[in-house]
């Protein structure tokens, strides 16, 4: 797998995929701004070596709108656009990026190749095509005209086999950018050598898509703490026979696993809020349909702490509570605290749980701080990540 320097970048076109699926508040404003940050120490070195640079990103998860026609009578259109993205990366540069509205035909080749070296061009978010999500190969073809170069520089997306991931290193000379090469090295430590105890924590929502990282986090780790709402379900399953809106993957994962493994822990109380709002702390198994997890409870918190104080390399993937309302972020922000006061090596992963350390000025405080979530989890657990293979492999 080629480095970026190890291409000769001058008066080149080189296309860089980054993440710039940043945040947005309610008005639709950038509100962290980590992702886009994150990609400068690429994007700078190619200007300074007067290469041609193409950004592409993605953002959300839009219609793919230029398939569709008309995409201003959307409502959700500006919702998703990279304009606002351009602007941001033109106050952090000082310079001008050119923002490619349109979709992508020959006009866009022609300006392409009308700029000067060291310009930067940022085209519309990579999911209005049709051809991104579903991997099309023409359409990784039509992109690969763009540049003569291939730069990956978001880790973030390389477990996805999407069209700017795997498809365009079929057709140009590829490598990693600097971010990508940075998770690597960091992510690889943790993965081939970490300092023990070794503690990974588990939360969020996303059931379905982490359930399939327990089993394999079990055989690899000291200790592995899971969120209230993950745990719930998995109990649900295996005690009440709950098997609704899981698929067959799912309950193969939740049949196999040790849920009596001493290395498990689970929480033990939970904040909930009942259909009349009214919040209390309940036992995990006195949860009633009606009510809803919102947070740890006190005793987890205790709990959890213990376990923080013993481990010499902690990961974190999810929060464990509702960060949204701050009376729900009491839990998460407890356990960033402890993590951070007990100076192990940590590493925190996730867009939601690094935006939500950064509110409360923690996230500078942790080792390293990946700017992926799943492709962070199927790396540390083992797993080929396509966009990292598509990269070793180079050019069909």
């Amino acid at each position: 797998m080629k480095d970026l320097t190890d291409f000769d970048v001058k008066n080149k076109a080189v296309i860089v995929r980054t993440d710039f699926n940043v945040p947005l508040d309610d008005k639709g404003r950038i509100s962290d701004d980590f992702r886009i940050r994150e990609s400068l120490p690429t994007i700078k070195y190619l200007i300074r070596n007067k290469a041609k640079i193409i950004l592409i990103s993605h953002l959300g998860r839009p219609k793919p709108f230029f398939d569709l026609g008309k995409k201003e009578e959307d409502s959700s259109y500006k919702e998703f656009s990279l304009n606002k993205v351009a602007r941001r990366l033109e106050k952090l540069l000082k310079r001008k990026v050119y923002f490619i509205s349109d979709k992508l035909d020959s006009r866009v080749e022609q300006k392409i190749q009308e700029l000067s070296p060291g310009s930067v061009i940022l085209l519309e978010n990579i999911r209005f095509y049709k051809g991104e999500e579903e991997n099309s190969s023409s359409f990784a073809k039509e992109l690969s005209k763009l540049g003569q170069i291939f730069i990956n520089d978001a880790f973030s997306v390389c477990h996805r086999e999407h069209a700017s991931v795997v498809g365009l290193p079929k057709y140009l000379p590829s490598g990693k950018g600097f971010l990508l090469d940075e998770e690597l090295n960091h992510l690889g430590a943790i993965r081939d050598n970490p300092k023990r105890p070794f503690l990974v924590i588990i939360g969020g929502v996303k059931f379905n898509t982490k359930i399939k990282f327990i089993n394999k986090f079990l055989e690899k780790v000291d200790y592995l703490i899971l969120g209230a709402e993950i745990v719930q379900k998995i109990l649900d399953e295996r005690i009440k026979g709950e098997r609704d809106n899981l698929s067959p993957e799912t309950l193969s994962e939740i049949d196999k696993m040790d849920i009596e493994s001493r290395k498990l822990v689970f929480p033990e109380d939970v904040i909930i809020e009942d259909k009349n709002k009214k919040i209390k702390n309940v036992f995990l198994n006195n949860i009633k349909e009606s009510e809803r997890i919102m947070d740890i409870g006190k005793d987890t918190v205790n709990n959890f702490v213990e376990v923080i104080n013993k481990s010499k390399t902690i990961l974190w993937n999810g929060p464990l509570g509702y960060i949204e309302d701050k009376k729900f972020a009491k839990g998460s922000l407890s356990i960033a605290k402890a993590i951070v006061k007990n100076k192990s090596y940590s590493v925190v992963g996730g867009g939601d749980t690094s935006s939500f350390l950064e509110k409360y000025k923690l996230r500078d405080k942790f080792s390293y701080v990946s700017s992926a979530g799943g492709a962070m989890l199927d790396f540390l657990a083992g797993d080929v990540l396509p966009g990292l293979k598509a990269l070793d492999q180079g050019p069909s």
